[in-house]
């Protein structure tokens, strides 16, 4: 029997074509257009290679091409294949900043530290920032307030032992020893000459204008206290921190807050001072920041390390410094890491990682380093 398909009817819901309400089509754009997107830009790619450069010139339109010329001969001695952009203000001046892109995010950073600091002129010093590192810039706290101003402690010349005594003539040297008062059961700290032939005697110091010895109870309250490797300051140790003492009268001179502490050290040339409080004095409970490095003069905070999760160092002194200050590192698990002492951040942001490394050292005048590794 034939069937006339073409006269048939269908349902309706066959032959509209309308979408139902509401109806939302779903599909997968990696599915449609993968070829597409893998060209699709990366906000952080080109963030990574895009530069902003600080304290440039503000110019008008009329001088802008000059600029553009004069920047573009430092711009272009990392990479020539660059771009720049230079935002203007309603007048059509430069806003004292722009924005370099470079093929890669290598060349960025290169361009980073050659740009960073960079003195154009007495007037415009720059200051160079990869743009991923302006997103991580942070509102400042509202609540911020300048620090207070120290007063300035004149404790006389740090090196008065030297030349300003009749001791200095006669080559004597100073030394210090701590024991226990059998009087009061303190401990007592007492500083001494070493004199040649004689037996030591105590210093002579000035305490509220009398005549005094240089001989205090708690002077410091634990076991270990320290001079600096030029003698310039005695740093006992307390519950809170450290304390710096200098001049003929061993006045105070600087304080450096650091709770329950157990070590400290300076760096070859005084300039810092360092100190760790181990985790295991605060009953094993995690403890950020427990090494720090300070700045011996101002007392500023300079940079915090948090080497352990509970114990103590294997090691003491913890770092390692280059002979001029300029560098200091340590090694952990294989890698040595190098900081730099003018932002005290690590040195090209990368450590250098040693295939059975036990230990390394620097150079005693250059800032070379030398390291062991086992044998394999």
């Amino acid at each position: 029997m034939a069937v006339d398909i073409i006269k048939r009817e269908l349902p309706q819901d066959l032959i509209a074509f309308d979408d139902p309400e509401n109806y939302e089509e779903k599909y997968e754009e990696e599915r449609l257009l993968g070829d597409v997107l893998v060209e699709k830009p990366n906000t952080d790619e080109y963030e990574s290679r895009c530069v902003m450069v600080f304290g440039i010139p503000a110019v008008g339109s009329d001088r802008l091409p000059k600029l553009k010329n004069v920047l573009g001969k430092l711009f272009g001695l990392t990479n020539p294949d660059y771009h720049d952009h230079y935002p203007l203000d309603a007048d059509g001046k430069t806003n004292g900043y722009c924005f370099v892109e470079y093929p890669s995010k290598e060349i960025a950073d290169t361009a980073v530290q050659l740009l960073d600091g960079h003195v154009l002129d007495k007037n415009h010093t720059f200051a160079a920032y990869n743009m991923i590192e302006i997103r991580n810039i942070k509102e400042p706290d509202p609540d911020w307030k300048p620090p207070t101003a120290k007063p300035y402690v004149d404790v006389g010349n740090l090196w008065w032992w030297l030349h300003e005594t009749p001791q200095a003539l006669r080559c004597e040297d100073q030394f210090a020893t701590q024991e226990e008062n059998s009087r009061t059961g303190n401990k007592q700290l007492t500083i001494w000459w070493n004199a040649r032939g004689q037996e030591p005697y105590e210093v002579d110091v000035v305490v509220d204008g009398h005549k005094a010895k240089a001989t205090r109870d708690n002077w410091s309250e634990q076991v270990i206290f320290k001079w600096s490797p030029e003698g310039s300051y005695l740093a006992t140790m307390h519950q809170k921190g450290v304390v710096l003492w200098a001049g003929p009268n061993f006045e105070k001179f600087q304080r450096f807050e650091h709770n329950l502490i157990n070590f400290l050290e300076f760096s070859p040339k005084e300039t810092y001072l360092v100190t760790y409080a181990r985790d295991d004095y605060y009953r094993n409970a995690h403890v950020d920041n427990t090494l720090k490095i300070f700045d011996t003069f101002t007392g500023e905070l300079k940079k915090t390390f948090t080497p352990l999760r509970h114990g103590r160092l294997a090691d003491w002194p913890f770092f390692k410094w280059s002979a001029d200050e300029k560098y200091f590192g340590f090694s952990r698990h294989g890698q040595i890491h190098i900081f730099e002492t003018e932002h005290f951040e690590l040195l090209n942001k990368v450590s250098i990682e040693m295939d059975g490394l036990i230990t390394f050292d620097w150079n005693p005048s250059k800032n070379l380093i030398s390291y062991y590794c086992e044998e394999r």
